[in-house]
């Protein structure tokens, strides 16, 4: 059994993350209730999304990939607002706090999100 190198941060005895392993830390603000704190919170992460949306029509054009890096590192998403008491909007936008020696990069060419008018009737 081979030892890891030391000095590594967040090896914890696992090749895997070792090696793919980046550490990334999420920022959610609330977009309807400016006065709520911020969320943030760090976790582990084993590939990075890439989005190559574009194309004739779109208004976002990816011609290289540290622009669709960035474009999956930002978005928006609902979750329900502890001050407000519903659902809102809230901006997420997450930064890559350690690199890994290898990075896999995943590249995500659609994106689908369930409408509410489509959600199964019971």
């Amino acid at each position: 059994m081979r030892k890891l190198a030391k000095g590594v941060s967040g090896s914890n005895g696992n090749v895997i993350d070792t090696l793919l392993g980046l550490e990334m830390e999420e920022r959610l603000e609330c977009m309807e209730a400016p006065e709520e704190e911020p969320a943030v919170k760090r976790e582990l992460a084993r590939r990075v999304v890439c989005n190559i949306q574009g194309g004739g029509g779109s208004t976002t054009q990816v011609n290289y990939i540290n622009e669709g890096i960035a474009l999956g590192l930002e978005g928006e998403v609902n979750k329900t607002s502890p001050t407000l008491g519903r659902e809102a909007v809230y901006r997420r936008v997450q930064r890559i706090a350690r690199l890994p020696k290898y990075l896999c990069v995943q590249f995500m060419r659609f994106f689908w999100k369930r409408a509410a008018s489509s959600a199964p009737s019971s």
